[in-house]
């Protein structure tokens, strides 16, 4: 933990999720069709887009404010810098509109818990950590 904080402490300017909104984020999402990716603090690339994520909301074994899927060993949700979603669906469904109401669906979770979003096309990121940008010329 000391090591998380100190990573944060230096390379962040300011940290928009706890652990506890975290697992409101899994819990809102995780029965919805959908494609994950997600960067962690402690590496340099994100994860590939994958459909198994789980949080200690929605699956018992893990201890409260740990996560884990898309490739990484479990992880504590303070790790996360970003988490993107995006529909999973099949290219007929796309052309039937399923991506944009599975979008909509995202989104209206998301603002029913007070989780701030950015949407591009059909992404949906949160962000954990806002990353330093240094010093403005």
């Amino acid at each position: 933990m000391r090591r998380l904080r100190a990573i944060i402490e230096r390379d962040y300017t300011a940290s928009l999720l706890n652990a506890t909104k975290w697992m409101e984020v899994f819990a809102a999402l995780h029965r919805l069709p959908l494609w994950w990716r997600l960067k962690l603090i402690t590496t340099e690339q994100p994860c590939n887009w994958g459909k198994g994520v789980q949080a200690s909301s929605t699956a018992a074994h893990l201890p409260f404010g740990w996560v884990e899927g898309c490739g990484y060993s479990p992880f504590m949700a303070l790790e996360i810098e970003w988490l993107e979603v995006q529909p999973a669906v099949e290219p007929d469904e796309r052309a039937q509109g399923v991506d944009e109401r599975t979008c909509e669906l995202v989104e209206n979770q998301l603002s029913a818990i007070g989780v701030g979003y950015e949407r591009a096309g059909v992404v949906v990121r949160v962000t954990g950590h806002v990353r330093n940008v240094g010093p403005v010329p």
